[in-house]
């Protein structure tokens, strides 16, 4: 009988740290193609409300798609006199917000051919308790007519976002971002983005 009873509580106890470890790492292999929608993507108020901000709005396109069928399209206005951005971003929920077991993030964004060299992408994440805004250290530069993939390393010892401490940094994740900017190089015309996925 107590045989019984110390294996039953030894099984509970396996299964709780099974449940643990799931939930830690539940946002590892998460993706967003736009299969079914935007799933949570959005250009927020605030960033429609700065005169830098220059995407005029986002939406499901079917014209390109790396991953799919869909894609989401940014569709923006660089003028190229200035520093310039497009972005949108997913407020992570609740049981989402624990990115310590996240390897890596990647996106893949395409530009018309018909598009300039000079645009950049880059990963924003805005994290901790006091919502601090984070840019990734280095960005990929658009080529007209290609799929490009922006991945950024989330390892504890990146340098993919500068002095700062990755390990502290991803435990606590609020919003996950996507921008892609211009410091003098002029564009009207859409961006898409497709196959955002944390490793």
């Amino acid at each position: 009988m107590k045989i019984t009873a110390i294996l039953f509580i030894a099984l509970c106890l396996f299964s709780l740290a099974l449940n643990a470890q799931a939930e830690e790492t539940g946002i590892v292999g998460q993706a967003y193609s736009f299969e079914n929608g935007p799933e949570g993507w959005i250009v927020p108020n605030w960033a429609l409300e700065k005169v830098d901000h220059v995407c005029r709005g986002i939406a499901i396109s079917e014209h390109e798609a790396s991953d799919g069928k869909y894609s989401i399209e940014m569709l923006s206005d660089f003028a190229g006199d200035n520093w310039q951005g497009v972005y949108m971003e997913l407020e992570m929920d609740t049981d989402m917000i624990d990115w310590s077991d996240v390897s890596s993030i990647r996106a893949d964004m395409y530009m018309p051919p018909f598009g300039p060299y000079g645009l950049v992408g880059k990963f924003i994440l805005t994290v901790g308790e006091d919502w601090k805004w984070h840019e990734s250290e280095y960005g990929m530069v658009l080529k007209p007519g290609e799929w490009i993939t922006l991945r950024v390393d989330m390892h504890s010892t990146s340098n993919d976002w500068g002095a700062v401490d990755v390990g502290s940094m991803k435990r606590i994740i609020k919003k996950f971002g996507v921008r892609v900017e211009s410091e003098d190089t002029a564009y009207t015309g859409p961006i898409y983005i497709d196959n955002i996925v944390i490793e």
